[in-house]
């Protein structure tokens, strides 16, 4: 698991893109645009989990996710995974 940390008004994620990964908001804020207008501008605070259908069913994320106030997020790529899957069995 990776952490990376933004600063208000970076991009997250894109819409449209294909990331398969899980993201936990440590801290901060992100806020969701959707271009579909279903669910738009909802805050993700601190304890938060994005993506879990995107990371199991490899879908492209519906929304732009942005840092909408200083935030750290834990990123776990399914490819991680994968590799600790392997040297744990």
């Amino acid at each position: 698991m990776r952490t990376i940390e933004f600063e208000a008004g970076e991009r997250v994620i894109r819409a449209g893109t294909t990331d398969k990964s899980l993201l936990f908001v440590a801290s901060g804020e992100l806020i969701c645009f959707s271009h579909e207008g279903v669910e738009n501008d909802r805050v993700f605070r601190e304890g938060s989990i994005l993506g879990i259908e995107e990371f199991l069913f490899d879908k492209p994320w519906a929304a732009d996710i942005l840092c909408n106030a200083q935030a750290t997020v834990s990123k776990l790529k399914y490819e991680n995974l994968l590799n600790l899957i392997a040297t744990n069995a």
